[in-house]
């Protein structure tokens, strides 16, 4: 299996801290800005609630975002249905791709019969794989999302 329930702990690891560091820097600012307001003035009280909510919604959508689309896709690939893929690798992808708006994925075509072509995504977080176009593999699938490679005489 290319995923282990210690993956799953290490990305909700991950997202903890992302969010802990997030209302942390919400809160030291939102008093911070309270505090100044008070001694200061308003306006210098307002533009530091401004900066705070902007770096907060900042790290949200650059770190926090991600890592719990990624956290849910692992979620689905480790809990749900999985189906076997054989076939003929027809074409791999040079680049990977930003799919389903979440996480970045190598496509894989492969040729699972005449003239029928399925397409399964490799996740690039585990490197760019290494099959050669006309290999014959066996993948264990959730969607179309590879969680397992075999060769094809494995089953």
């Amino acid at each position: 299996m290319l995923y282990k329930g210690k993956d799953l702990q290490n990305v909700l690891i991950e997202l903890l801290v992302f969010i802990v560091v997030d209302v942390v820097l919400l809160v030291v600012g939102l008093v911070a800005a309270y505090n100044v307001a008070f001694d200061v003035g308003e306006t210098v009280g307002g533009i530091i609630v401004g900066v705070t909510f902007v770096v907060c919604i900042f790290i949200f959508g650059v770190f926090i975002a991600p890592c719990y689309h990624y956290y849910k896709y692992l979620l689905d690939v480790l809990t749900g249905k999985k189906t076997l893929r054989s076939g003929i690798i027809h074409s791999v992808g040079s680049k990977a791709v930003y799919k389903d708006n979440k996480n970045h994925y190598y496509e894989i075509d492969l040729e699972i019969g005449k003239e029928l072509y399925a397409l399964c995504l490799y996740d690039a977080n585990l490197g760019k794989p290494d099959f050669k176009v006309g290999e014959h593999k066996t993948f264990l699938c959730f969607e179309n999302y590879i969680l397992k490679v075999q060769d094809g005489s494995e089953e």
